[in-house]
Order: structure tokens, then C-alpha cells, then sequence
């Protein structure tokens, strides 16, 4: 077995690869990015958020990023180095997720696939869709934010206590002060694990949810003191009025605009995929019932001669569009397998982590639920 530490090298070596092949080509600072340098420039010199700046949600990274400039002076490198660092809290939170749940090997894959086609790429005609200068830091750092407070509730499950699903009510609380998708990610997927908690164990779980309460809200109290009410709900009063869901924009990017013609696209790659994906499940089926050593193999080639020969007659960016299925019928095969482990307890599977991210991933695709896409597509 080789040392842990090497898969922490492996993705260690392959941020850097991906750094320097797209060194400093990561942000267009005059179009969206010039706002997350400008409003924390504005900030750090004393203006106001919500009053001197306009601004939509919740303040928690764009006040970061000011303090960042008033100790290290104002520039795009400053929120290089921060973003860096959000990345890494990110990639190690899923890879300890992944690990717990599908194992080493799938969660180093994870890590290099995150790494190599979503940190540093850049696959539209404007900038801002990667890790290191994003579109939103509030969203980069809200679910690097919501993915550590799902790791500290999935390893209190496994060592009882009470300073775990506190600190992870406090990284959801922090949460709540970027913005709205990704705290209710991130709280979706806390419930799974409390839920589960509180089931297996009542009183462990009360203790625990205790914690994760008092966590949660000493954030948000701290954020009333220094911001103020307006600044610490962010889009919150825009989201409950249903403000936000009338915008043409919004509506186009959940798939309501067209919602026939979404579906049916949906359901077309759906089929696409399950013919596509029927030659592999038969070779590992039939590998795993004869033991045959060639059916993978030839399997694999056969896909990829495919693939080959399909090349740009498949219009891949829209290839995504079953996605949310695909998250749906996961979710309930595993939480069809966690109900039986929980009724057979000798088998000791765990199955909740996988649920917990599973949901988290879910709630976030719900922004564009009928219209889930890559983002070349219009």
C-alpha cells in the first residue's frame, strides 16, 4: 500500500502543472472580474457595503477580500494567492469525501478531474470560469465553506463529540454570509448527516445538533454586529419575495423559459447516455461473472474507438444536459443501500457521507434544474 501522502503529492504536483500552463490567464479584468477587484478595493478604503457599493449577496467574501488589500495593498495577485488557498481547502475537502465513500483510488481520480478541467481551464470566450479568479468568490468560497463543515459532521459520526458539528455549524454559518445556493447546499447535506445521527443514536445526535446550532449562529450574530441586518440577509429578501425567480435571466437558466423543449432535450441525452454506457456495465458484469480478464479491456477500446469516431459530431457542451438524473437515480440507489446496511449491521457500510455530498450536489444543480449545461453552452 503507498503512503497516503503520496496522493497529497500527486494533486500537489498537478496544481502546479496546471498553474504554470495557465499562468495569469484566468481572469478578464474588464468584464465581471473587474467587479470582485473593485468592490473590495472600495471597501478597503472605507466605503460601505449595501450603501456605497451596490451589492446582491450575502458579505462575507468581498469583506475578506478587503482586509486582504488593506494588509497587502489592492491587486489581482492578492486574490490569486487567497483563491489558491480556497482551492486547496476545496480539493482536500473532496477528496476526503470521496475517499470515505468510493474509496482512495476514486477519490485521487476526483481530485485530478477537479483539478485539470475545472481549477485553472479556461473553455469560454470570457474569462471567470475557474477557481482562481471566479465569476463569484462568493460561491468558490461558500462551497469550499459547506464541503469543510460536511467533512467535520461526517468525521464527528465517526468520533462522538462536540466541537466537530460546532465548527461545522460555524462553516455553515460563515456560509450563510456568501450566498444562497451554496448555504443551502451545504445545509441540505448537514441534515443528512445530523438526520442520520439523531436516528442512529438519539441522544448523541441531540448533543450534537446542539453544537451545530450554536455554531451556526454565533457567525451571523457576529455579522449583524459588524455589517448590519441588510448587509447579513444579502439576496435573502430579493430570493423569499420571488424577485429573483421572475428575472428573464434566471428564468432562462433554470429552463422555465422553454421547459418542453429542456425536458426533452434532458430526456434525449438520458437515452443517449444509457445506450452509450450499456457496452461498459455488460463487460463489468460479465467480467465479474466469469472472472474474465479480457471483457474490461476490450470494453475500454471499444468505447474509445467510439468516442473517436464520434469526435466533433457530437455537440459535447451539451452532453451534460441528463446530469440531474443521473444525481437523482444515485441518490436513490444509495439511499436504497443505506436503509438495508442500517437493517443488516453487520455488513458495516456506511453509506451517508456519499448521500450528504450527493445531496449537496443536487441542490446546487437546482439552478438549472431543466437546463444543466457546460459553459460554452448558451
Amino acid at each position: 500500500m503507498l503512503p497516503h501522502w503520496l496522493d497529497a503529492l500527486v494533486l500537489a504536483l498537478a496544481a502546479v502543472a496546471m498553474a504554470a500552463l495557465t499562468w495569469r490567464g484566468w481572469a478578464d479584468p474588464l468584464v465581471d472580474f473587474g467587479r470582485e477587484v473593485y468592490v473590495p478595493w472600495r471597501l478597503s478604503e472605507d466605503a460601505r457595503l449595501y450603501e456605497d457599493v451596490a451589492w446582491s449577496n450575502g458579505p462575507l467574501p468581498q469583506q475578506w477580500n478587503a482586509l486582504l488589500f488593506r494588509v497587502f495593498g489592492p491587486g489581482m495577485g492578492v486574490l490569486y494567492a487567497s483563491n489558491a488557498f480556497v482551492l486547496c481547502a476545496t480539493v482536500g475537502a473532496l477528496h476526503t469525501l470521496v475517499r470515505r465513500t468510493a474509496g482512495r483510488s476514486a477519490a485521487l481520480l476526483g481530485g485530478l478531474v477537479f483539478l485539470l478541467v475545472f481549477a485553472f481551464g479556461q473553455y469560454f470566450g470570457i474569462a471567470n470560469y475557474n477557481w482562481i479568479a471566479p465569476y463569484s468568490h462568493e460561491l468558490t468560497h461558500g462551497v469550499a465553506l459547506a464541503l469543510g463543515a460536511i467533512v467535520l459532521l461526517t468525521s464527528w459520526r465517526e468520533r462522538p463529540g462536540t466541537w466537530r458539528p460546532a465548527a461545522a455549524g460555524a462553516l455553515l454559518g460563515l456560509c450563510f454570509l456568501t450566498k444562497v445556493e451554496t448555504f443551502l447546499a451545504g445545509a441540505a447535506g448537514s441534515v443528512v448527516l445530523l438526520g442520520s445521527a439523531l436516528t442512529a443514536e438519539r441522544a448523541t445526535g441531540l448533543r450534537g445538533g446542539a453544537a451545530w446550532l450554536t455554531g451556526f449562529v454565533a457567525p451571523v450574530l457576529a455579522s449583524l454586529l459588524l455589517f448590519g441586518l441588510v448587509s447579513t440577509l444579502g439576496a435573502w429578501p430579493s430570493v423569499l419575495a420571488g424577485e429573483v425567480a421572475e428575472l428573464p435571466f434566471y428564468r432562462a437558466g433554470l429552463g422555465l423559459d422553454e421547459p418542453a423543449l429542456r425536458l426533452a432535450e434532458t430526456l434525449t441525452w438520458a437515452s443517449m447516455w444509457a445506450v452509450s454506457l450499456a457496452v461498459p456495465v455488460a463487460a463489468a458484469w460479465l467480467a465479474r461473472e466469469t472472472r474474465s480478464t479480457l471483457a474490461l479491456p476490450i470494453s475500454g477500446l471499444v468505447t474509445f474507438a467510439l468516442l473517436a469516431v464520434a469526435g466533433d459530431r457530437v455537440p459535447w457542451t451539451e452532453s451534460l444536459r441528463p446530469l440531474q438524473l443521473v444525481v437523482l437515480v444515485t441518490l436513490a440507489a444509495l439511499a436504497f443501500c443505506a436503509f438495508r446496511s442500517r437493517h443488516r449491521p453487520d455488513e458495516g457500510v456506511s453509506l451517508e457521507p456519499a448521500l450528504a455530498l450527493g445531496v449537496f450536489g443536487l441542490v446546487l444543480l437546482s439552478k438549472m434544474l431543466l437546463n444543466v449545461r457546460s459553459a460554452r453552452t448558451p
